[in-house]
């Protein structure tokens, strides 16, 4: 069941969703100069390549440019580069655009490129280094660009549309805090709780635009029902949200993105080392009271790992039944006929969908004790494997299921498996892993990314819960097609007629 996101969301390209009842307000003014866009989360900084985390993205997507961007479908289209070629598997080529400037003045060249990819991957402050891992050299010839990989890779194309340009030249190891780039917005001021962009491209309804940062839910809806946003993003986390419905004058809109919450389980540790338990947390998930209660109705029940705006979803797969009978005949197989307490770890910002997991095992006779902690404090002891049962979150950033599989799947070893906190291993996923980044045959990839989702989910060292959509509120007086990242381009928000 799908509530307010509606069953379509399956069939229709863009997954949008209109709020009932809204009516379309008054045309703003040719001479409105600001859009005010309010965030919960400020960027810890702007620099492009030494963060990697969606505040800061959300900001360098209208500021800066790539060699390829990704599209409102996590299609790979050009940006900086008008066009690419495989010279072979492991040697691509890269044609400039001429006439692109940066924001102080400097026509971009080949160099800047080159000197941003090798910025992005060998600065000891980058954090977007592992985007470039396979990366052997990089050079230019004119106004082309030439990145020699080490082995083939299948989504490489993917990854760079994560690595922003900035003038060569710039500092190597120290932050760029108003960095430069070439996009349609210049960052004019960062402060702790505001950032301002000044419109140089001359596109858009916008000459600028405001991005205000209020942590408090209720606090940044009231703002917004007061007319002091624009557009506003964390509407779902507010008590407000129903007034937001009410209101003719704002709408809501949202997508099914590219985010998936997910249970991990250390399967070294009992009982989680236990197949048949695995199965039944597994069939007693009450992921439709997940969708309404922690995703307001705005979201879909998952049966697999990633969400169907990913890369490698498996269209086919039957959907879930809860089926608490059959989970408790699994419990007593495993030797748990009288019950078995757990613990379970969960960021306190996502409590209420882990007060629904709590519940759901609860009905099967497995007691669940919530370890409610803020992220910081959470990192670092699933960084030390101390944590054997989590709920969490994971973000699809390239639209590519392989970013999962990769990080978590694989068994920890060189550089696959960096974030695989259940101890799971599998020789033959393993292999399939591998495999899947050097092929280069979409259909071959496609079957070889599903034979390893198959294999996973009988396996069950992750089960999946639930993928929340993106919803973002805004006057009636504006339009937007939605992005799956849900990122905002500040170019294409429209003024409704």
């Amino acid at each position: 069941m799908i509530s307010r996101v509606g069953q379509f969301i399956f069939v229709v390209s863009l997954f949008l969703y209109g709020c009932k009842g809204v009516e379309k307000g008054k045309k703003i003014p040719k001479d409105k100069e600001e859009i005010v866009v309010c965030y919960h989360n400020v960027p810890s900084t702007l620099d492009p390549h030494f963060q990697d985390e969606v505040p800061a993205m959300r900001v360098l997507i209208n500021t800066h440019n790539a060699l390829v961007r990704l599209n409102q479908d996590m299609g790979v289209v050009p940006d900086v580069a008008t066009r690419w070629e495989t010279i072979s598997n492991t040697l691509w080529k890269f044609q400039i655009k001429d006439g692109i400037t940066f924001h102080n003045g400097k026509e971009l060249s080949s160099k800047d490129v080159v000197f941003s990819l090798l910025r992005a991957k060998n600065s000891p402050n980058s954090h977007v280094s592992p985007y470039l891992m396979s990366i052997d050299t990089v050079w230019s010839e004119g106004s082309k660009v030439f990145i020699k990989l080490n082995a083939p890779q299948s989504i490489f194309i993917n990854k760079l549309s994560f690595i922003y340009i900035v003038p060569a030249g710039s500092s190597f190891e120290n932050s760029l805090d108003l960095p430069i780039g070439t996009g349609d917005f210049k960052v004019e001021e960062f402060s702790e709780n505001l950032i301002v962009l000044k419109n140089v491209k001359g596109v858009g309804n916008f000459e600028k635009a405001i991005f205000r940062y209020i942590e408090d839910h209720d606090k940044r809806a009231a703002m917004f029902l007061q007319g002091e946003c624009d557009i506003i993003y964390g509407i779902l986390y507010s008590s407000y949200l129903d007034k937001v419905i009410e209101r003719k004058d704002l709408k809501l809109k949202s997508r099914v993105g590219l985010s998936t919450y997910y249970l991990s389980l250390k399967v070294s540790v009992s009982p989680f080392s236990d197949r048949f338990f695995r199965k039944a947390v597994h069939l007693l998930l009450d992921r439709e009271r997940a969708v309404k209660v922690f995703a307001k109705g705005f979201g879909i029940p998952l049966n697999q790992l990633a969400p169907p705006t990913v890369f490698g979803y498996l269209p086919d797969l039957p959907p879930f039944e809860r089926n608490v009978m059959m989970a408790k005949e699994l419990l007593n197989l495993a030797g748990f006929e009288d019950g078995v307490e757990v613990t379970l770890t969960a960021v306190v910002s996502i409590k209420d969908l882990a007060q629904v997991v709590a519940d759901s095992l609860a009905e099967g006779g497995i007691t669940v004790k919530l370890n409610l902690l803020e992220w910081q404090d959470v990192y670092p002891k699933l960084g030390k494997g101390e944590v054997d049962f989590y709920l969490g979150g994971w973000f699809y950033q390239s639209g590519d299921i392989s970013d999962f599989f990769e990080s978590k799947i694989h068994t920890k070893r060189g550089i696959y498996g960096r974030l695989n906190t259940t101890d799971y291993s599998n020789a033959r996923v393993d292999k399939l892993i591998e495999m899947s980044t050097a092929v280069m045959n979409i259909d071959e990839r496609r079957r070889i990314l599903e034979e390893i989702s198959y294999i996973v989910l009988e396996d069950l060292p992750y089960i999946p819960v639930l993928s929340r959509a993106n919803v973002i509120g805004m006057k009636g007086s504006l339009d937007l097609v939605m992005r799956s990242d849900g990122f905002l381009v500040i170019r294409d928000i429209s003024v409704v007629e």
